[in-house]
């Protein structure tokens, strides 16, 4: 994918409808004999999820819908520094809203930040892995910034943005720490 003077693109912006999954864990332990053993537990729809993942990436790249990541050329560089944005939305729960004829009106002290399991962590690995997959970069080690988030929202999804890392990373980060203040429409809570 390029753009039309055949330069490689800016970034790569994609929303993944439907409810996010994380990455499983790996544990790793002797066994009374010494004998190493190594296991991991993936979630039920981890593979769907970085498969809609990686066609996403596809249907950014306008690929043909034929063709495999393998065939693939990577979008950036393999000594780019990357960075990625990533917004996990949960579906908000319907205690999250009031009752009767006003089950449609989010209460006022509902929170917008998701802060249950599953692990941020755990999430933005399924979406790195799943990155690499697709060939968005070379390896997730690329990944020189990383800005993730969990909220809640009307319907699940991901947005993932993806973009070469051509700036200062201090002052990216702080562009970035101005994306994450409190929306200024939402009351102040302070303590008593």
């Amino acid at each position: 994918m390029t753009d039309i003077d055949g330069h490689k693109p800016l970034h790569l912006s994609l929303y993944i409808p439907g409810k996010p999954v994380a990455q499983g864990s790996t544990r790793a332990f002797l066994t009374k004999s010494g004998r190493p053993i190594v296991t991991g537990s993936n979630p039920g729809g981890v593979a769907t999820f970085r498969l809609d993942v990686i066609e996403a990436v596809r249907r950014a790249r306008d690929l043909s819908p034929t063709s495999t990541p393998v065939e693939w050329e990577p979008m950036f560089a393999a000594k780019v520094g990357i960075w990625v944005d990533i917004v996990f939305s949960f579906e908000r729960p319907k205690a999250h809203y009031g009752t009767g004829r006003n089950s449609a009106v989010k209460k006022e002290h509902a929170p917008d930040l998701h802060t249950s399991k599953p692990d941020i962590d755990k999430l933005s690995r399924a979406v790195l892995d799943a990155l690499t997959i697709a060939r968005a970069f070379y390896d997730d080690s690329a990944v020189a910034g990383l800005t993730v988030a969990k909220t809640y929202a009307d319907t699940a999804h991901t947005f993932i943005n993806v973009r070469p890392l051509h700036v200062d990373p201090l002052d990216a980060a702080r562009r970035a720490a101005t994306i994450t203040q409190p929306n200024p429409t939402q009351p102040e809570r302070h303590e008593s």
